[in-house]
């Protein structure tokens, strides 16, 4: 299958900052907004409050899908938001990216580097035609670490097969910018993975909160398993529920389909135990959009 269904776009970051930190904690967010209205309030989602020095974590990064495949950088009101809300005494921000729909914004505690080199190059494949659907990735070095983020939107409107040989697609169109040699590696975003279950069982399941027996029926897990697609990454327990779909501004979820876990944090490391989980969740407060956003903490070690 080539990526002729698929938007692509990449933004390379490259860069050292200075500092003696041997481990960084790190906070990564996801969350397709469906290209609708602000929240009021980005604090549980981030994890600090607004404009206020807080002690949060070092590294905060935020990967935004559906914004609008007309959406940039320049005038994004998301992006906006997200700088604003972020005390700039405590946090630097890193240039956002956005490409056709698809944005990283990613904040570094002041405290943690110096003389800051940063090397924007940026470029947008446009293969077929106006799509929401595609991947942006990021790459910066931090103490002589390498650091790679991948944030993508996959097609839901595809069978799993389809969905496969389009994340295949991904890594052929982002090789010249993906060293696999990376030390740190997180893909995320709306990967859009089905619940292979009828209804009326996975909504037994999801009643009883039985979040562990729905997991087998779904389908990143299998392919992960099967060793077709995202077999190098691993993923934390998830013990929370399924993250779409939901109907406008209410926690329920809309049973035109079975409910799954779209948007998901996936994380490899060079070294082995490099990286520790600390925190999976979806934060169900947040109702702008059909997708709840997902957050991912970890402490990583640089020695």
């Amino acid at each position: 299958m080539s990526l002729l269904s698929t938007t692509l776009a990449f933004a390379a970051f490259t860069g050292v900052i200075a500092g003696n930190n041997t481990e960084l904690k790190v906070r990564v967010v996801t969350w397709n907004v469906n290209s609708n209205f602000l929240p009021a309030n980005f604090t549980d989602l981030l994890g600090v409050a607004r404009m206020v020095q807080t002690e949060g974590p070092e590294m905060i990064v935020v990967g935004l899908q559906n914004l609008g495949v007309l959406a940039s950088e320049k005038d994004n009101e998301w992006i906006e938001a997200l700088k604003v809300h972020v005390n700039e005494k405590s946090y630097y921000p890193i240039e956002a990216s956005i490409r056709k729909g698809n944005g990283f914004v990613i904040f570094l505690k002041v405290s943690i580097y110096s003389n800051l080199e940063l090397s924007v190059n940026s470029r947008g494949v446009n293969l077929k035609w106006l799509s929401k659907d595609g991947a942006i990735i990021t790459n910066f070095k931090y103490l002589g670490k390498q650091f790679t983020f991948v944030g993508l939107q996959l097609d839901k409107k595809v069978d799993e097969k389809k969905r496969v040989e389009e994340y295949e697609d991904v890594k052929k169109n982002i090789k010249e910018n993906y060293d696999r040699d990376s030390d740190f590696v997180f893909w995320l975003g709306n990967l859009n993975f089905k619940i292979e279950l009828n209804q009326t069982k996975a909504k037994e399941y999801i009643e009883k909160k039985d979040w562990t027996t729905l997991l087998t029926y779904d389908q990143l897990k299998k392919t992960q398993k099967e060793k077709k697609a995202f077999e190098e990454l691993t993923e934390q327990n998830i013990n929370f529920g399924p993250t779409f779909k939901f109907k406008p501004a209410t926690d329920k979820y809309n049973w035109e389909e079975t409910p799954s876990w779209a948007d998901r944090i996936l994380f490899r490391s060079k070294k082995n135990n490099a990286i520790t989980p600390v925190k999976y969740e979806s934060i169900e407060k947040y109702k702008e959009s059909d997708h709840k956003p997902v957050v991912g903490e970890f402490i990583l070690k640089l020695t």
